[in-house]
């Protein structure tokens, strides 16, 4: 708690100067104090309520964790933990790359993939992305450091445990690949990187002003993408 409540602070120090803009580079990003804030951004303020609320909310999804099923099985059974591992998939012409927030290999149960999730959209799991972890892990070469044990395990999809962890809710989703989720995500992999490559390429164009545009004009406050869009204004 203690390292997490430094991190914060050093993060709104680097925020509320804009440090961010001295330096685009991926390793200038990749600090753990790199933070960016919309509300400065749009030249607004950091109201002290929020900063207040931050600091509440990491200390739940902290003590959510670490009083966890999941951490107690991780001291019990754990065997191998890899945190933030960038996976790289080659896919018909495409290249697929995720990295999993987790990924857990255990000595007497399967490898599971983890994502830490802090909101609950309405209506909505994460399947799909953990589908796509999944299925990924399954069709990669086995990195240097992946226990030797679980190699064979690993070219099955479905060996594989998916779990989606929700801090502030102490809430704990599991998932499991069936054949006909492959086919699922096989299929959202080539309609995604087919779509991108027409982009890209120019083979299909996309005027704008046919989008549709926002319901309520209040929604364009809060956009990320406010500025790249009111810049084609």
């Amino acid at each position: 708690l203690d390292y997490a409540e430094s991190l914060v602070h050093n993060q709104l120090e680097f925020g509320r100067s804009k440090s961010f803009r001295e330096d685009v580079s991926s390793k200038f990003r990749s600090r753990p104090a790199y933070c960016a804030f919309f509300e400065l951004e749009y030249g607004s303020i950091l109201p002290e309520d929020v900063i207040r609320k931050c600091f509440d909310d990491i200390n739940t999804s902290l003590i959510n964790l670490m009083n966890s099923e999941f951490i107690k099985r991780i001291s019990e059974d754990g065997l191998y933990l890899i945190a933030q591992r960038t996976l790289k998939l080659r896919f018909l012409d495409a290249s697929v790359s995720c990295t999993p927030d987790l990924i857990a290999f255990f000595k007497s149960a399967p490898p599971t993939v983890v994502d830490w999730k802090v909101e609950i959209p309405e209506y909505k799991d994460h399947w799909l992305q953990l589908g796509l972890y999944g299925l990924v892990l399954s069709r990669v070469e086995p990195h240097k450091d992946f226990p030797a044990e679980s190699h064979d395990m690993l070219k099955d999809p479905g060996n594989i445990e998916l779990l989606e962890f929700q801090l502030l809710h102490n809430q704990a989703h599991e998932y499991k690949i069936t054949p006909e989720d492959v086919v699922g995500v096989e299929n959202y992999i080539y309609s995604s990187t087919t779509q991108i490559s027409r982009f890209v390429n120019g083979d299909s164009v996309v005027d704008p002003h046919l989008l549709p545009s926002a319901r309520n004009a209040e929604y364009c406050i809060s956009c990320n993408f406010r500025k790249l869009c009111w810049r084609g204004n």
